[in-house]
């Protein structure tokens, strides 16, 4: 008999069905309660007969295991596996070998990322139970992170947990005891079923209520106008987005348990019902869509609130935040965002929850040529994906109190950054103080940039530029250390860089109430002119 390996089967991106054991630490094996014993059977099967088509001379056809459970593996190790990989002659498995840190084989592995549907008659046969495997990955990680959640002591979590989490915490934990037995006996039979099928009301009712709350906090943030209305939504409700993104997570999970039970026992009774196949897919999909909907939404929220307290923190360490009807220490704030965040990252593989990276600007308007680390820490947690900083300046506010911008800055000294999207403005105490921003412009509402250099003794005069937008101007006055020296240069640079964003639309410039000449209509006059001498 040949000697066993290890296969691997893509079900879901980066999600591989084991047969046979998988030796790698760090790489725990996820059962799969939900898969009837017929379905394992004709799966086993389905892999063994593609494995003995794809065999040529030089590869033995190695014996294969039992399935074993679904992994996720990281790219690092598919890319390991890749590495070096020989394909075998159907073109969908491949062999790989798996090495240890000093570099030696510890497994050869036959693996495919093609999927199970690009196999000889595999869609049909196993189509079902794939996407039953598919979901059961998803539920692996939501049992862990709802077991994770329950027991965290981070103080501010703990707080806003309410009355109805624990209810559906509760109902959570009556579909995990059903996922149990499943495991127990090998199906989720029709008993099982009868067991949890009245609960879909409450379940859903539960996940509605929280997502409607979520909706709510969503449709505040994108009605908000500038950073300003952004900051006095967190610091009003920001106990109540975490309260209830913390509902979500918990009803979601419970809810998804339902399906995934529901599509377990659909699959149980398949061959008693001819539409259970397409029941299957149909279940799994919406499970999935609704999931997906819940993971982006809850996770923009604590993003922003986790950004709003880091940016405070960044700032000045011991500062506190509006949360709610209380204060809290800042620091307090981000670490129970960050908590969630990072929950919410273990769900949606791809998302980075990592601090965001400091940007060094290529040009530094401020005295002596270089931006203090405080400010780039700050300004880090104002930046959005894909935004890169380009410059900052720092200058005195002279424009007139006629100009309606969102913030009142006159006579302040500011901190202006130019990013590839727009134009950040802040006080600069606020900036040092409170890691707060004051507003933005668009790069596509800068219709006018003026700048007058500044000179030195004996007719000193101070550098300025008036950045001049279709509803208001912006009018920056530098110090005396803009007109001399490198700091001259890059303050010259930094006008540059706002005169090369100037843009007037064409739909802004209106037509002119007057007929006014031009070559057209003057040859068209000549013509006339010519034509009644020649008729006279």
């Amino acid at each position: 008999m040949a000697e066993q390996q290890s296969v691997l089967v893509e079900v879901n991106p980066g999600e591989f069905a084991v047969f046979g054991g998988l030796d790698l630490n760090g790489t725990t094996i996820e059962p799969a309660p939900l898969l009837p014993s017929a379905a394992r059977k004709s799966f086993e099967d389905t892999i063994s007969g593609a494995i003995a088509v794809g065999n040529v001379g030089a590869q033995a056809v190695a014996a294969l295991g039992s399935f074993a459970g679904l992994v996720r593996l990281s790219p690092a190790t598919l890319e390991a596996i890749r590495a070096g990989a020989t394909p075998m002659s159907n073109g969908a498995f491949n062999l790989g070998s798996l090495t240890n840190s000093s570099g030696q084989i510890v497994q050869t592995v036959q693996w495919t990322t093609a999927g199970v549907a690009a196999l000889p008659a595999a869609a049909a046969v196993i189509g079902p139970a794939l996407a039953l495997m598919a979901i059961q990955m998803q539920l692996a990680k939501i049992t862990s992170l709802v077991r994770e959640n329950i027991r965290l002591t981070d103080a501010v979590l703990e707080e806003l947990r309410t009355e109805r989490w624990a209810t559906v915490q509760g109902q959570h934990e009556g579909m995990l005891a059903m996922i149990g037995e499943a495991r127990a006996i090998g199906a989720v039979n029709d008993n099982i079923w009868q067991n949890v099928q009245g609960n879909e009301l409450v379940l859903t009712g539960a996940r509605v209520e929280f997502r409607r709350k979520v909706d709510r906090h969503v449709a505040s943030l994108n009605s908000a106008t500038s950073p300003i209305a952004v900051r006095e939504i967190l610091d009003h409700h920001g106990d109540a987005i975490v309260a209830d993104v913390q509902g979500l997570l918990q009803a979601q999970a419970a809810w998804f348990t339902y399906q995934a039970i529901r599509a377990g026992n659909l699959h149980f009774n398949i061959d008693k019902d001819p539409t259970a196949a397409k029941h299957i897919q149909t279940v799994i999909a919406n499970a999935r869509e609704q999931h997906e909907r819940d993971l982006v939404d809850a996770s923009r929220l604590i993003d922003v609130l986790v950004r709003r307290s880091s940016a405070m923190v960044d700032a000045k360490e011991s500062g506190s935040i509006p949360f709610g009807k209380k204060r809290r220490a800042a620091k307090d704030v981000a670490r129970a965002g960050k908590i969630l965040l990072d929950q919410l990252s273990s769900l949606h593989d791809g998302w980075e929850v990592a601090d965001p990276p400091l940007q060094s600007p290529a040009i530094a308007a401020v005295e002596g040529g270089v931006v203090p680390d405080n400010v780039l820490r700050v300004l880090r947690w104002h930046l959005r994906p894909e935004e890169k900083l380009h410059a900052i300046a720092t200058a005195q506010d002279q424009s007139s109190s006629r100009n309606h911008w969102a913030w009142k800055l006159q006579d302040d000294w500011l901190v202006a950054a130019v990013t590839n999207q727009r134009i950040i403005v802040s006080k600069q105490k606020d900036l040092d103080a409170r890691g707060e921003i004051a507003g933005e412009i668009p790069l596509e509402g800068v219709r006018y940039v003026r700048y007058e250099p500044g000179t030195g003794k004996p007719n000193r005069s101070d550098a300025r530029i008036d950045i001049a937008t279709a509803e208001s101007d912006l009018n920056l006055k530098f110090a005396e250390w803009a007109t001399e020296g490198t700091d001259r240069g890059q303050v010259d640079t930094f006008a540059v860089l706002l005169r090369s964003q100037m843009r007037l639309p064409a739909e802004e410039v209106p037509a002119s109430p007057i007929p006014l000449p031009h070559t057209g209509a003057a040859s068209l006059r000549g013509v006339e002119s010519t034509q009644a001498r020649n008729s006279t």
